[in-house]
């Protein structure tokens, strides 16, 4: 029977049990000799360490929580004084500017996040490739049932060895991942200014073409006025004014889509 544990020098917990085994009596048994406590522990609070911990998404808040954001936030204007510390004197800002805008598209985005939180797992396996592995630590096991001690016990570490050769390639590969993930961030930050660009465009475009748009109203009811004053006057016939009320509704319309 035999275990083998991955080492981890980060879990606390199991440098707590370590630190009490140093500090405890050695544990003897009649015609043997003492055995270690510290190595006891130590594979015991090794195999304890947990570190994986599942965190389920669940849509239903996802949602709830992307529909109460808010452009007044506190939370947001720590994240938009980190871009553009500018926009952040007076919260929120009496006018959004262009600068502003961008900053909480930036700060915002879920693509972008999700572009500088792989960013960031590159980064760590650029520094882990550079790093020996950690040895394997394996709790041997033998029963004897013809000695005088039945039960045999032993320890044993599997230490993978690298060439440099290999090394330098785990690396460099680790870099080239790495660059690739920064590249995919300025991507996705120049994908969001573009979204925004267009965004805003459209918006002046509407605003501008709803001015426009209302004069053109204004002018088809004043025209539309005077066909009917001259239909009552006997000059035109009735029917004559069925395209000037036809345009002044098409004109509302218009103003009506570009104000949505």
């Amino acid at each position: 029977m035999s275990t083998t544990v991955k080492s981890d020098a980060s879990c606390e917990p199991g440098r707590r049990v370590i630190e009490a085994a140093r500090h405890a009596p050695a544990l003897r048994q009649p015609g043997r000799r003492a055995r270690c406590p510290v190595a006891i522990a130590l594979m015991l609070s090794l195999a304890a360490c947990v570190r994986y911990e599942p965190r389920p998404l669940h849509p239903a808040d996802s949602a709830r929580q992307f529909s109460a954001r808010r452009l007044d936030a506190p939370e947001l204007r720590t994240q938009v004084q980190a871009l553009l510390p500018s926009a952040t004197t007076s919260w929120p800002p009496s006018r959004w500017d262009r600068g502003s805008l961008l900053a909480v598209a930036l700060a915002q985005n879920p693509r972008l996040a999700v572009a500088r939180s792989e960013a960031r797992v590159a980064l760590a396996r650029e520094v882990a490739a550079g790093v020996a592995p950690n040895p394997d630590l394996t709790l041997q096991s033998e029963y004897a049932r013809d000695e005088s001690h039945s039960w045999l016990y032993g320890i044993g570490f599997d230490v993978l060895l690298r060439s440099s050769r290999r090394r330098r390639l785990d690396v460099d590969i680790a870099k080239l991942a790495g660059a690739n993930a920064q590249w995919n961030v300025v991507e996705q930050a120049w994908a969001v200014r573009r979204a925004l660009n267009a965004a805003l465009s459209e918006w002046q475009d509407a605003s501008r073409r709803g001015v426009v748009l209302g004069h053109v109203v204004d002018s088809q009811a004043r025209l539309a006025a005077m066909q009917e004053r001259r239909i009552a006057a006997g000059e035109d016939a009735p029917g004559s004014g069925v395209a000037a009320r036809a345009a002044l509704l098409e004109a509302e319309q218009q103003r009506a889509q570009a104000r949505s």
